[in-house]
């Protein structure tokens, strides 16, 4: 497993779902930092049948040491939306 460090810029983040994306209007992921802030990101559909999305962080996203959260939400044309399961990662601080 590779390691993610504070201020990471460029970082491939792959995300596997388990749905199929044909029909949704819309797909967002949430990111929370450590201290509670709260991102909103637009992944980029890799495969859309089998639901797979990726994300390259940029400045600001990676800031703080310690446990993130990810969620997808998928929206329905409707308004409708689905959330997938929470997921979790650690930024490390760097040794130098």
């Amino acid at each position: 497993m590779t390691l993610i460090y504070q201020n990471a810029i460029g970082i491939n983040m792959t995300i596997y779902t388990t749905f199929d994306l044909t029909g949704y209007s819309a797909v967002s992921m949430k990111i929370r930092k450590p201290g509670g802030t709260l991102l909103t990101k637009t992944p980029t559909v890799s495969a859309l049948t089998t639901g797979v999305l990726t994300y390259e962080t940029i400045s600001g996203d990676l800031d703080e040491v310690g446990d993130y959260t990810v969620e997808v939400l998928l929206t329905y044309p409707d308004g409708d939306y689905i959330k997938s399961e929470l997921d979790n990662f650690t930024v490390y601080t760097p040794l130098i």
